[in-house]
């Protein structure tokens, strides 16, 4: 009787298993199913690639945006930040992300739909080099996310707190220098 028990106990066991590992397999298969996707992002990896993040444009309202995909807020903004880039062409996005899981940044950003900016992700041994860059144009970044700064000519407008305050920011840039 105790042979059967011990039978039936290590069969349980072994189906529990079995159904833990299957369950594990398919969700790393769900995480990775978004690296089919016809997105990129560009990774900031070297002094170059720095530089090249921070493409400013004298004709356009340059907004740099900091985020991650893990922050609330962010979620939240990027989407609405996302909409306004797609409907003003005098704004060169500069979007920036500081998600260290490539997979859940690609995730989040398949679920915004068309994504009117280019994708750049740090890695984080970088984060000092971004830091100077910002600096620079007279950023200075204070490790709040979303991190969202408007720079166009003689303009610098930095720490803009929510969607209504940047699209007050670039319709006043836009009177006062008559940007089209």
């Amino acid at each position: 009787m105790h042979n059967k028990h011990f039978i039936l106990f290590i069969g349980i066991i072994c189906i529990s298993i079995i159904f833990f590992f299957n369950k594990i397999s398919s969700y790393n298969k769900e995480e990775f199913s978004t690296s089919d996707i016809k997105l990129k992002i560009h990774e900031i990896s070297s002094d170059d690639a720095i530089s090249e993040t921070f493409n400013i444009t004298e004709s356009k309202i340059n907004i740099i945006t900091i985020y991650t995909s893990w922050c609330n807020s962010c979620v939240k903004k990027i989407p609405e930040i996302n909409r306004i880039i797609g409907h003003d062409k005098d704004i060169n996005p500069i979007m920036i992300s500081l998600d260290e899981n490539k997979n859940k940044l690609l995730s989040f950003l398949a679920r915004q739909g068309t994504i009117h900016f280019t994708p750049y992700n740090i890695q984080p041994r970088y984060m000092g080099k971004l830091i100077l860059q910002l600096s620079k144009y007279g950023i200075n970044f204070n490790n709040n996310i979303p991190y969202i700064a408007v720079l166009y000519k003689d303009a610098l407008i930095t720490n803009i707190k929510n969607i209504s305050q940047l699209q007050s920011i670039i319709q006043d840039i836009k009177e006062k220098y008559n940007v089209n």
